[in-house]
């Protein structure tokens, strides 16, 4: 079900944004395998993005030539979101597969079965209830945590949704323990940066290391000290969260955008209006704006009330079996 799909895309992206710092390795391997690192995984597919966003802006390529040939995997002599997102579904079929595997060239050629693609599925309901005395819409608006499921820890990177009231979902998650100002620096990836790595131009920051421009991000809303709102538009940490675009097949990347939020010891990353939501009394539509139709773009429907700051998101199961309910609590 849909935090399910939210799930799976940011704990996918929480590891590879941090795998990102490594240093670049100076040639390729082979097709796919652009880091030279013997491995075809999610830093592959984020170079691949990065490139494709190199050569959309018309800026210089920073890959060798035998790295360029490495990224267009399809071979059609253009490096794009397609060739990143071929590394990313073979990174998948990998990571979820049992037993002996197929390479990456074979896989290419024919996908084997049981290889699934990231889609949402539209799910029907049968009754609606009204919880609130406001507006269902109104009721909504706003940032919810979910609970965890009966026996498991919560999350630890206090992941959850937003509903804008112009009709978008945003999806936030904690990153006080990854990414934070300190006194005594940045800490990024398990490591303190001093802050004279820091370059500032105007409202503009970035961090550098080994050559590699980890992140590069412009404050929008200034607070005490470093901290306020960030927008985030460059560097591995960008290029991370993109992955998040290309496992949920987005089409239409022009509305979104990534911040970052720090406020003392607590700091938040959001991937803002990232799927559109309608509302037909106590039934939510999620609109993800995936490749394909209009018809196609992957409707998901679910039963939900409010009840004051609790929100139960209710689902039947593909095989028709009970309901599934998830419950949020409202955090702002």
């Amino acid at each position: 079900m849909f935090r399910k799909t939210i799930s799976k895309a940011l704990s996918i992206v929480m590891a590879d944004v941090m795998l990102m710092t490594a240093v670049f390795t100076a040639s390729a391997a082979g097709l796919g395998d652009v880091t030279g690192d013997s491995a075809i995984d999610a830093v592959d597919a984020s170079e691949i993005l990065a490139e494709y966003a190199r050569k959309s802006t018309n800026q210089a390529s920073t890959l060798t030539e035998e790295q360029q040939k490495a990224a267009d995997v399809d071979k059609n002599g253009s490096i794009n979101a397609v060739d990143a997102s071929q590394v990313l579904s073979f990174y998948a079929y990998k990571a979820t597969s049992s037993g002996e595997t197929v390479g990456f060239e074979e896989f290419l050629v024919d996908p084997p079965a049981t290889t699934t693609k990231v889609t949402t599925t539209a799910v029907t309901t049968t009754t609606t209830t009204t919880a609130t005395k406001v507006t269902p819409e109104a009721a909504l608006v706003g940032s919810w945590l979910p609970e965890p499921d009966e026996g498991e820890e919560p999350d630890s990177d206090g992941e959850g949704i937003a509903f804008t009231e112009d009709g978008h979902i945003s999806m936030f998650f904690d990153t006080s323990e990854k990414f934070i100002f300190r006194e005594n620096g940045l800490l990024y990836n398990d490591k303190v940066y001093p802050y004279d790595m820091l370059k500032w131009d105007g409202d503009n920051v970035s961090l550098t290391e080994d050559d590699k421009t980890l992140f590069e991000m412009r404050r929008t809303e200034k607070g005490s000290g470093y901290d306020g709102k960030y927008v985030v538009y460059g560097g591995d940490m960008y290029q991370g969260m993109l992955i998040i675009l290309l496992l949920l097949q987005t089409k239409d990347i022009s509305a979104i955008t990534i911040t970052a939020e720090f406020s003392g010891d607590h700091s938040e990353m959001w991937l803002n209006n990232f799927m559109e939501y309608k509302v037909d009394g106590n039934t939510i539509e999620f609109v993800l704006p995936v490749e394909g139709d209009a018809e196609q773009k992957g409707n998901n429907k679910l039963e939900f009330t409010v009840d004051g700051d609790t929100l139960a998101l209710t689902s039947k199961s593909d095989d028709n079996s009970e309901p599934k309910t998830v419950i949020l609590h409202r955090v702002k």
